[in-house]
């Protein structure tokens, strides 16, 4: 007979009864489950990378792997080598049969193994800013620099320059927006006047920076752009500045095109001229190329124009409203006609195209509230 020599000891040889036990768990885990890495999965239901000896036993009985007490412990035991009571994803890798798989799954779980201990880390090193620099959990300066460039610490303070960055923008935008109204009485009516007076729907930051230097506003510029220009394609639109006044005028626009073709059409409509004629402040003005906006608002109810929502139409005179005085003119629906609004402003809600964004956000980030946190709640503000 042939001599067969081995190229080295394997467990089965050194060890029949466990090697034995070892074979069929093995093959059971790949079997049963794909793999050892995939029952080790299905075990660790809460994802933290270790399950205790009694969890595991439990769980390998429910899978439907059939083994006596005696046997159990002997699994345990060849897998938790150093008695701590609980079982790692790189313990039980080392079942896997194939070389370049077991491989690829030590490298994962040791990574996975490092990260989880650089968090610790950085824990206690976070922990230890709270304390004076004399307690004994107080950083120590000649280790700073090791643990500031931990991944964990360097996108934690990352994230802190980042959510400055965007809070110091929002401050300068509510007090670049508090300024306008203060100073013109709308943000639509400072467009107008001061930001884009040659009605082109768009401010560049020279712009931006000239009427800032004019008007002395004490705040950083860069900021203010930042906070604007939302869309980073170089320049502020109207619906940038003030969403809530462009979406009621760009719905005012649609709703005059639709019936008359353009906004100034209605200011020749017949109804409008018949109305701007008529004699206005107790018969002591007339004019019929101005039209105050208590007659503008009678023109629109004749017409069948004016929306139920008051408050809009407050919005919208105090947007067509040039001078604040009370009046507009013809140019102002000039104006408005100029205007190209983006489809988003008059978008009609779609139900389904928000539920599809929402399974998206779930799916990147597994849940609505982490979700909400890393995506939309960059500032931690709830809204």
């Amino acid at each position: 007979e042939d001599l067969v020599v081995s190229e080295g000891l394997n467990l089965e040889e050194c060890a029949p009864a466990e090697g034995s036990l070892l074979v069929r768990f093995r093959a059971w885990a790949k079997d049963a489950l794909g793999g050892p890495a995939e029952m080790f999965a299905a075990i660790d239901s809460t994802g933290q990378g270790r399950v205790a000896t009694d969890a595991f036993v439990a769980s390998c009985r429910k899978l439907g792997f059939d083994a006596s007490d005696a046997e159990f412990e002997e699994l345990t035991r060849c897998c938790d080598l150093d008695d701590r009571g609980f079982i790692t994803a790189d313990q039980v890798t080392l079942l896997e049969v194939d070389p370049k798989v077991r491989k690829a799954e030590m490298t994962r779980a040791r990574v996975s193994q490092r990260k989880h201990q650089d968090k610790l880390i950085a824990m206690d090193y976070c922990e230890g800013s709270s304390v004076p620099p004399w307690h004994r959990l107080a950083r120590r300066p000649w280790l700073a620099t090791a643990f500031e460039q931990l991944p964990v610490i360097a996108c934690r303070r990352r994230e802190e320059r980042q959510l400055a960055i965007f809070r110091r923008n929002r401050e300068a935008r509510n007090l670049f927006l508090k300024h306008l109204c203060t100073a013109h009485g709308s943000a639509v009516r400072a467009w107008r006047r001061c930001l884009d007076p040659q009605g082109a729907f768009s401010v560049s930051l020279s712009d931006l920076r000239r009427y800032c230097r004019a008007v002395d506003l004490g705040t950083d510029v860069s900021d203010v752009w930042r906070s604007l220009d939302t869309d980073g394609d170089g320049v502020i639109h109207l619906e940038e500045l003030d969403s809530q006044s462009a979406r009621v005028l760009a719905v005012f626009q649609a709703r005059v095109k639709d019936r008359f073709g353009s906004c100034v059409a209605l200011w020749d409509h017949p109804t409008t001229q018949k109305i701007r004629k008529e004699p206005q402040r107790g018969g002591r003005w007339v004019s019929d190329t101005k039209m105050f906006l208590g007659q503008f608002r009678k023109a629109l109810r004749s017409t069948g124009l004016l929306s139920s929502d008051d408050e809009d139409m407050s919005v919208l005179f105090g947007c067509l409203d040039f001078y604040g005085c009370g009046f507009m003119s013809c140019d102002d629906l000039a104006w408005l006609d100029g205007w190209s609004p983006p489809e988003w402003v008059v978008a009609t809600p779609d139900p389904d195209a928000w539920e599809e964004i929402r399974n998206l956000m779930i799916r990147v980030y597994k849940h609505p509230l982490r979700a909400w946190r890393y995506l939309l709640d960059l500032d931690n503000s709830n809204q």
